[in-house]
């Protein structure tokens, strides 16, 4: 039996010892593109098409931040603000966003999104 349990701390403690944000950073990222192209929240898909209508039509970058998390003995989680830019087109371009709370791991394959910003949000967050 010791040597069950030794076996299995082993075998997950390279999952807490060896994890970096920056990689579950990209699960969290690829959730919100693909949550993005579901196109089944109501308010992300309507602040995308206004911020099209208003001439914000190339999509940017998509990259996320940690906001906070940690780790324990099963793995690590983190919770990611991650945003994707949308830029307009001319001589003086300007860039605005769509933004979520994301939660990641390093257990699990996919992340998850937690909430849309909404515009309210997002001009809190801005009104620095």
């Amino acid at each position: 039996m010791k040597k069950i349990i030794l076996f299995l701390s082993l075998a997950i403690l390279p999952l807490t010892i060896f994890a970096k944000p920056i990689e579950v950073k990209e699960k969290a990222v690829k959730a919100f593109l693909q949550y993005q192209m579901a196109g089944s929240d109501q308010e992300l898909m309507g602040q995308i098409q206004k911020l099209k209508d208003s001439g914000f039509s190339e999509k940017g970058l998509t990259d996320g931040v940690v906001l906070n998390g940690g780790c324990g003995f099963a793995g690590c989680f983190y919770t990611f603000l991650v945003s994707t830019t949308f830029n307009s087109v001319g001589p003086n371009t300007q860039t605005a966003s769509v933004s979520a709370i994301v939660r990641a791991s390093t257990l699990f394959e996919k992340g998850e999104v937690k909430k849309v910003l909404t515009e309210k949000d997002l001009a809190i967050l801005l009104d620095y």
